[in-house]
């Protein structure tokens, strides 16, 4: 997966190197948060002070890892529901791996009325309460699929009436960064200002597409192989089962970390909207 051994345990430290706290970072909120695969992607940007995750396994697992200095220390919130403004009042960012059931090729495809999907309406609840300048989105590729187009930009339109004019996103697969799967996925930054996009620029390293091919040989990325017999058994231990869950939602970290480097680097000045097709207001 890219994550470091023992990752997914939350009864032993893993054995990736302890979080160094570094100066400026945004404060985000982290929604989704599942065993903060993406946080630690980006983590040289965003300094996650909230996480929001429902799953009891994944919960013990941030809480593992915060312990262990890996993560940042933030308030868990259990149920996105209860989350109100007061919670996300000082944050700069955004973060959301919105669910995917119903935008999954494998899914029932309802889109963002869903059940499931539909839950994205907290992402624009946080950055409209918070009035972050910045929002990082993940999600499957098949967002992008043209069954999907009225999701994709319905979830642009949003955006773009939250105030987040300067949108760029993008595909990229986790065997692109070395992992030994394809697990493709959609990536999307937003800005609200040319300020707030240079900032993230600042705080976020640039990689050249070159260097994509390197990140998988970090010394934190050794050591994950697991045979493939191993995966294959009929019967597992219950912690064995509530990894594979952890891990079948979660985000390959250096995946993010190429994807969010790439895109916020990117060449491409913004459009700028003219005066008569301002974004709308957010309440």
């Amino acid at each position: 997966m890219g994550l470091p051994t023992g990752w997914t345990c939350s009864t032993r430290p893993a054995n990736a190197p302890a979080l160094v706290p570094r100066q400026g970072r945004l404060r985000a909120a982290s929604l989704f948060a599942g065993i903060g695969g993406l946080d630690l992607g980006i983590t040289a940007a965003m300094e996650t002070k909230i996480y929001v995750e429902k799953d009891e396994a994944c919960k013990r697992v941030l809480q593992r890892r915060i312990a262990d200095r890996q993560l940042d220390a933030g308030k868990i919130i259990s149920n996105i529901e209860d989350m109100v403004p007061a919670d996300v009042e000082s944050i700069e960012a955004v973060v959301a791996g919105f669910p995917c059931p119903d935008i999954a090729i494998s899914g029932k495809k309802r889109g963002l009325s869903a059940e499931r999907s539909s839950l994205f309406r907290f992402v624009v609840k946080a950055a409209a309460w918070s009035k972050c300048g910045t929002i990082v989105l993940e999600n499957v590729a098949n967002i992008l699929s043209d069954t999907m187009r009225s999701v994709f930009f319905e979830v642009i339109a949003y955006l773009w009436c939250l105030g987040f004019c300067d949108l760029r996103w993008g595909v990229l697969t986790a065997s692109s960064v070395g992992s030994p799967q394809c697990r493709k996925r959609w990536f999307l930054v937003g800005f609200r200002s040319q300020e707030d996009r240079q900032r993230f620029q600042d705080l976020m390293p640039a990689l050249e597409a070159d260097d994509v091919k390197g990140i998988a040989t970090k010394p934190w990325n050794q050591q994950n192989t697991v045979a493939l017999k191993d995966w294959l058994v009929p019967r597992m231990p219950q912690s064995e089962k509530e990894r594979l869950l952890q891990l079948g939602h979660a985000v390959v970290p250096q995946c993010a970390q190429a994807a969010v480097s790439l895109l916020t680097h990117m060449p491409v000045e913004p459009k700028v909207p003219s005066s008569t097709a301002a974004p709308c207001s957010s309440t």
